[in-house]
């Protein structure tokens, strides 16, 4: 764009007695020196001029020369924009991690890529995008940036473009102010800065650390979650168990380990015994309940509850009057079994084919309460785990001892590969004193 300058002159007229208009000779020659003069001065400083002379109106008039040229100094260049200023009290009140994540909070500033991710994949990068003009990889840069009001090197992208500048490569520590323009600057400074400019400002000097709020609080945060955590105020505990076990004996254990450690959050995963093993092997969860054997190499397993298998049946079934039951007694009697395939129903099928039977399964089901369940209403009876079927026996359910006897013991796990955390022992201390109880208790 060139610039124009308008440089005014003055004509003088005169008039005889008969009214036609006489020119003053002398004065008319004076003004046209005066413009050659000036003509010439602007030419040899490289600027095109011209001149418009007129000859004298009928009354005193202005005339105006017209000068183009590109190097004349220029208000748009001069005057002050609208500036925004982030001051060392802004970068200190907001904290941000990154130069921009602290542009990206300001009005104005559209979708760009950054560490949220606001515009596509990051891939590690961050970019600003003034007035959504764009900055994207591939949209173009819109928006300069200048680091101490020089233009600053454009980033690869993490798809391979080389159009907009990433913001982290300018560390958060070395700046001092940044300004921002955000209104169009492209007749000062080309076509990428159509959106705007923003002028990062470095610091001069830096003596020593500079450690900012952020910092500081973060050390403190982590001190504290230390002595914490060392004194089980907080913290969180994972684990995983069987159906059966979440529904018995599970909810005491959780509730005493809460009341013990209020501070603490637990989570409990209810899976089949098999994801459960796959859980704590991985370290999906912290700690687990299983039942045994593990099968197991990459498992570290310590046994709590050794129990056996009960027959549980309506206190009205025909052989509720039985001291004990065996296979030969159950008969073809109807049976609510779980664990299809598992050993602990491969044990039952073996007791009753040694005594040359096969069991009479009426229903299939995966839960111990549910077994007790359908048990107490009539349809048959259930061979489950006689410390898990505790919390089930009523008025109208009984339970009788199976013969031959066949054990069914559960563990505590956690992974092999690594030692447990404190909060996992402490769960551990808590089920062995509440299973010695219920022990104790007969």
């Amino acid at each position: 764009m060139m610039a124009q300058i308008r440089v005014k002159t003055r004509t003088v007229e005169n008039k005889d007695s008969t009214g036609e208009m006489i020119m003053a000779t002398a004065h008319r020659h004076s003004r046209a020196t005066r413009g050659l003069r000036l003509a010439t001065a602007l030419l040899l400083a490289g600027s095109a001029t011209s001149a418009l002379a007129q000859d004298v109106a009928a009354s005193d008039s202005d005339e105006g020369i017209i000068v183009t040229g590109s190097r004349i100094a220029r208000s748009d260049a001069a005057s002050v924009g609208p500036i925004t200023t982030l001051t060392q009290d802004d970068i200190l009140y907001t904290a941000p991690t990154s130069v921009g994540d602290l542009i990206q909070a300001l009005p104005g500033v559209g979708v760009s890529l950054n560490n949220n991710g606001t515009q596509g994949t990051a891939f590690g990068v961050s970019s600003v995008n003034l007035r959504y003009l764009g900055s994207a990889e591939g949209s173009g840069n819109r928006t300069l940036v200048l680091v101490d009001g020089k233009r600053w090197i454009n980033a690869v992208g993490g798809r391979g473009f080389r159009d907009f500048v990433d913001l982290n490569t300018v560390p958060m520590g070395i700046v001092d102010n940044i300004e921002v323009l955000k209104d169009g600057a492209s007749a000062i400074y080309g076509a990428d800065a159509i959106a705007g400019v923003v002028n990062i400002k470095t610091k001069r000097k830096i003596d020593g650390i500079d450690a900012n709020g952020r910092v500081l609080g973060s050390v403190a945060r982590v001190s504290a979650l230390i002595e914490d955590i060392a004194a089980f105020r907080t913290g969180e505990l994972r684990l995983v168990a069987p159906p059966s076990l979440c529904e018995s004996v599970l909810p005491d254990i959780a509730a005493r380990f809460l009341a013990r450690f209020p501070g603490v959050r637990l989570s409990i995963d209810s899976r089949s015994v098999e994801t459960a093993r796959l859980m704590i092997a991985n370290r999906m969860v912290d700690c687990g309940f299983l039942k045994l054997p593990l099968d197991r190499a990459d498992l570290a397993a310590e046994t709590l509850i050794e129990s056996e298998a009960v027959c549980v049946m309506a206190h009205t079934h025909p052989l509720a009057s039985e001291p004990s039951l065996t296979p030969a007694l159950l008969g073809r009697s109807p049976l609510i079994l779980l664990g299809q395939g598992r050993t602990s129903r491969i044990q039952i099928e073996a007791s009753f084919s040694a005594a040359g039977l096969r069991p009479n399964v009426r229903v299939e089901t995966h839960t111990i309460g549910s077994a007790c369940a359908l048990a107490a209403r009539g349809i048959g009876v259930t061979i489950v785990n006689s410390l898990l079927a505790r919390p089930y026996l009523r008025e109208t359910l009984i339970a009788r001892p199976l013969t031959p006897r066949l054990p069914q013991n559960y563990a505590f796990a956690t992974a092999a590969d690594t030692p447990p955390s404190r909060l996992a022992l402490a769960l551990l201390a808590e089920s062995r004193a509440y299973l010695a109880g219920l022990g104790t208790d007969g």
